[in-house]
C-alpha cells in the first residue's frame, strides 16, 4: 500500500492505535495540521512543487518508443473565432513544433469570414489543411479513417512537444482506447497556470463539472459509433462535450497519460454557455425529466426532476445535547425538502440536558427516538436506525452537524434518487469554513484520508476544484444518502466495523455491486468533527480495514492523480533522474 511500513510498524509499537497516549498525540496532531499558517505553507508547497514538476517534465528527454510510429496522423480540428486568429496561430505553432510529424490540422471557422495569419513556415506546410466554415462542417467526412485519431482544440491551446511521442507510446495495436487523455494546465491573465492532474479512472459525474476529456485523442471509430447531428450544436467544443458525455454513458475504454501536455486559455470551460445546452440534452434523453443546469464560476450544477420520495435522517446520539438540538433545529428551519423525518438512535445517553431535549420531541411526529441499549458500534446503530423507518431514502447524519444552505437535502435525494449512483455526500465545512470532507481517496495518510482537508471552502487544487461533482470509491459516513432497496441489498452496514471503515466498506460493497458513489458539493453542510465522540479509533477497526481495504489498493487510487502525494492537499511527486514518478518510489 502508499505507506512506509517500517515506519507504521515502529509507530505500532510505541504508539499502539487506540492507546491513550496515541489518541493524545493524533489529537494534537489534528489541531496543529488545521492551523491556518500550517494550510497556507501546504498550499504553498503545492504550488511550488508544480512549478518544479513542470520544469522537470519540460527538460525530460522524450519518451522512448519501442517501434516506429508508422500508425495513422492524428487530426487536430481547431476552433477560430473572430478575434482569436493570433491566438489559432500560436496553437498552429506548437504542432509544428511536436517532435513527431504524424499530425495535421484542420480549423474550423466558428464565426465567417475570418482567416489565420499566415507566415512562410504555414504556408509551405502541407499538414495545414485548408480551413472549414463550422455551418459546413461534417465530421463524418473529415474523419474517414477508422483507424485515426482526432484531437479538438481552440485558439491560444499550447500542445506540448512530447505529446504524440506519449501517445505513440501508449497506443497498442491489440487494445484500442476510445479516448486517450492527459493532464492540462489552465492559462489566466490573474495569476499563475492552474493545472489539472486527472483520474485514471472512468468518472461520469466529474464530467458534469469539467470534461476532463477535452484536448484528449478520440479514436475515430469510436466517434463514428456515436450518433450526433452537427447543426445541434454551437461550436467545435461543444461537439467535442457531447462525443465525451456519450462514450463515458456508453462505458468507453481509457487511458490517462500522466503528463502535462496542453495549456489552456482560461481557468476551465464552466462559463462557456454553449455547453450547457449539450449537458441538458443529454441528461434529458437519458430519461431526466425537466433537467436545468447553471454554472457558478466553479462548474455546472445539474437538477431534474425526481419525484418527491421519503427521506428518513438517521442520527445517531449519545449525550451532547447541545449538538443534537442545534442540528435538528437548524434541519426543521433550514431545510426546503419537505417529505422528511428524523429518526435519532439513542446509545444509553444519560445527560439530563438532552433527555430534556427528548421530551421536547416528543410532541413532534417527524422526530422519532430508537434506544440502542448497548456498548457502542457504529454499524449496529445505523442498522438500528435504517430498521426503524420504511422511508425511501436514507441519510446518515453525524450528530455534529448544522444545516446552513436550504437544498442541502434536495441535493442528496435527488442524486441518491439516481438509479446508478450508489452512496451520495456532501461537502463539509468546519465552522471556519474550511473543507472537512471533499471525498476520500484510498491510501491518503497512510490510510483513507480526506481530499484537501483544512484548505479554504472553494479551493482549486492540483487535482482541480473542490466545487466539482466526482465520483469516489468511498465518502463519509459522517453524511451519506442512499436508497432504502441498495441499503437492503448490500445488507447494511459491517457491523464488525465498531467505529471506523464502516463507512469506506460499505462504499466499496455499493461500488463492487455495480453502483457509483459522488461527492456531491452542492449540498453543504458545517460539520462540527469530534463533537460527539473525539477522534478515536479502534485497533481492530484499523486492522480490518487494512486487510479487507487498504491492502487491495497497492496501485493507488485511480481516482486520484499518479503523481501526486498521498496527503490531505497533494504536491507533486518529483521524479528522480527525469524518470516519471512510480508508486516503488512514492512508498520508499
Amino acid at each position: 500500500m502508499l505507506r512506509n511500513k517500517t515506519s507504521k510498524k515502529i509507530s505500532d509499537i510505541f504508539f499502539p492505535r487506540g492507546s491513550r497516549h496515541e489518541l493524545f498525540l493524533r489529537t494534537l496532531y489534528h489541531k496543529v495540521m488545521a492551523n491556518r499558517f500550517i494550510v497556507k505553507q501546504k498550499i504553498r508547497k503545492a504550488n511550488n512543487s508544480y512549478r518544479r514538476f513542470k520544469k522537470l517534465q519540460d527538460n525530460a528527454p522524450l519518451p522512448i518508443l519501442t517501434c516506429p510510429p508508422a500508425l495513422p496522423a492524428v487530426t487536430f480540428f481547431l476552433a477560430v473565432r473572430k478575434g482569436t486568429e493570433n491566438l489559432a496561430g500560436r496553437t498552429i505553432d506548437s504542432l509544428q513544433n511536436l517532435a513527431l510529424p504524424n499530425w495535421q490540422v484542420v480549423p474550423v471557422l466558428e464565426d465567417s469570414p475570418i482567416s489565420i495569419g499566415q507566415n512562410a513556415e504555414r504556408s509551405a506546410d502541407p499538414r495545414i489543411k485548408p480551413a472549414v466554415q463550422w455551418n459546413e462542417f461534417a465530421l463524418g467526412q473529415l474523419i474517414t479513417d477508422q483507424d485515426g485519431a482526432s484531437v479538438f482544440c481552440d485558439s491560444g491551446d499550447i500542445f506540448d512537444k512530447s505529446l504524440l511521442n506519449h501517445y505513440y507510446a501508449f497506443v497498442s495495436s491489440e487494445v484500442k482506447k476510445d479516448i486517450i487523455y492527459y493532464d492540462c494546465e489552465y492559462l489566466s491573465s490573474a495569476g499563475g497556470p492552474k493545472p489539472f492532474f486527472k483520474p485514471s479512472a472512468l468518472t461520469p459525474e466529474l464530467l458534469i463539472s469539467n470534461n476532463y476529456f477535452s484536448r484528449g485523442v478520440f479514436r475515430n471509430a469510436s466517434m463514428a459509433a456515436v450518433e450526433l447531428k452537427i447543426e445541434e450544436f454551437s461550436n467545435l467544443l461543444a461537439l467535442e462535450y457531447a462525443l465525451a458525455l456519450k462514450l463515458a454513458a456508453r462505458h468507453c475504454s481509457i487511458q490517462h497519460i500522466p503528463a502535462v501536455l496542453v495549456s489552456i486559455q482560461g481557468r476551465n470551460d464552466a462559463g462557456k454557455d454553449a455547453l450547457l445546452p449539450v449537458l441538458k440534452k443529454h441528461y434529458t434523453e437519458l430519461g431526466f425529466r425537466d433537467v436545468e443546469i447553471q454554472h457558478d464560476g466553479n462548474g455546472r450544477k445539474i437538477n431534474w426532476q425526481y419525484g418527491n420520495p421519503s427521506a428518513a435522517i438517521i442520527i445517531l446520539s449519545r449525550n451532547h445535547g447541545n449538538w443534537l438540538r442545534t442540528l435538528v433545529q437548524s434541519i426543521q428551519t433550514r431545510t426546503d425538502y419537505a417529505n422528511y423525518s428524523i429518526v435519532i438512535v439513542d446509545n444509553q445517553s444519560t445527560e439530563t440536558e438532552l433527555l430534556n431535549y427528548y421530551q421536547e420531541l416528543e410532541d413532534n411526529p417527524q422526530v422519532k427516538v430508537v434506544p440502542y441499549p448497548q456498548d457502542f458500534n457504529y454499524s449496529t446503530a445505523i442498522n438500528l436506525g435504517v430498521a426503524s423507518t420504511s422511508a425511501e431514502i436514507v441519510v446518515l447524519l453525524n450528530n455534529d452537524m448544522q444545516v446552513i444552505e436550504p437544498s442541502w437535502l434536495n441535493e442528496l435525494v435527488q442524486w441518491a434518487s439516481h438509479p446508478e449512483i450508489g452512496v451520495v455526500s456532501a461537502r463539509l465545512l468546519y465552522p471556519n469554513r474550511t473543507i472537512q470532507h471533499a471525498g476520500f481517496i484510498i491510501g491518503m495518510n497512510n490510510y483513507s484520508g480526506h481530499l484537501y482537508l483544512n484548505a479554504p471552502e472553494n479551493y482549486f487544487g492540483l487535482t482541480g476544484s473542490v466545487m466539482w461533482y466526482r465520483n469516489f470509491h468511498a465518502v463519509t459516513g459522517a453524511c451519506q444518502a442512499m436508497r432504502r432497496t441498495l441499503f437492503e441489498q448490500l445488507g447494511g452496514y459491517d457491523e464488525r466495523y465498531r467505529l471506523v471503515f464502516g463507512d469506506v466498506h460499505f462504499c466499496l460493497r455499493a461500488e463492487n455491486a455495480g453502483f457509483r458513489n459522488l461527492y456531491n458539493p452542492y449540498a453543504t453542510l458545517i460539520h462540527f468533527e469530534g463533537g460527539s465522540r473525539g477522534v478515536e479509533t479502534p485497533r481492530d477497526d484499523i486492522q480490518l480495514g487494512c486487510e479487507e481495504i487498504i491492502d487491495n489498493f497497492e496501485g493507488g487510487d485511480p481516482f486520484f492523480a499518479s503523481h501526486l502525494s498521498y496527503t490531505n492537499i497533494p504536491y507533486c511527486l518529483l521524479p528522480k533522474k527525469g524518470n516519471p514518478i512510480t508508486r516503488k518510489e512514492e512508498r520508499a
